[in-house]
């Protein structure tokens, strides 16, 4: 729910959709209890185009993240009219400062076209057991991004304008000021699953 309220610099962020994810034809009176996982996402409305974040994904089994991932990506791009997504993963800091997340994590994103957002050339690939270790770590969250390709499902109508222009002040040698204008820059078989409402 925090990150929820955070707001992008200069954003506007759409209401916190959460959806239970199932097998596929399980949807039992009480989701919540045969639930294999869940997804928490939000649309945002940006400066130049509208982007979902993706602030939670998680399964009850390792060999489903990759299904889970590209099913709530197919739901997000059917659903909102986005041109891109963005997803929060969980690192943790070593002894040595290098920034250590999952390969396996890694691995399924990837696998469903998403590409890290934030560069850094301290990255390496541990299992989980870090975030877990009895010594508290320092953690940070990253960004995985994708964009809507032409195999995606075509986004639904769309009324909602991008914000408008951010100008800057900036002063000249002169005394002058000037406005330049700047512009946010919003960068296998698989199982088949269903979602229900949370």
């Amino acid at each position: 729910e925090g990150a929820a309220a955070e707001h992008p610099l200069g954003s506007l962020v759409g209401k916190l959709e959460l959806f239970w994810i199932h097998e596929p034809g399980d949807l039992p009176p009480k989701p919540a209890e045969s639930a294999m996982g869940l997804v928490c996402f939000q649309f945002v409305q940006g400066h130049s185009s509208h982007y979902a974040r993706v602030l939670h994904l998680s399964v009850t089994r390792p060999e489903v993240l990759q299904s889970a991932v590209s099913q709530a990506r197919h739901l997000i791009l059917e659903t909102l009219p986005v041109k891109s997504l963005r997803v929060t993963v969980l690192a943790a800091e070593d002894d040595e400062q290098h920034i250590c997340i999952d390969p396996h994590v890694e691995r399924a994103y990837h696998q469903c076209g998403f590409r890290w957002f934030q560069l850094t050339q301290k990255l390496r690939r541990k299992k989980s057991s870090l975030l877990r270790h009895k010594k508290k770590r320092a953690v940070r969250f990253l960004v995985l991004h994708s964009q809507r390709g032409d195999a995606d499902p075509p986004a639904p109508r769309n009324e909602i304008g991008t914000k408008a222009q951010l100008l800057l002040q900036s002063q000249t040698s002169e005394g002058a000021t000037e406005s330049p204008s700047v512009r946010a820059e919003v960068e296998p078989v698989e199982e088949e699953l269903t979602f229900s409402a949370w």
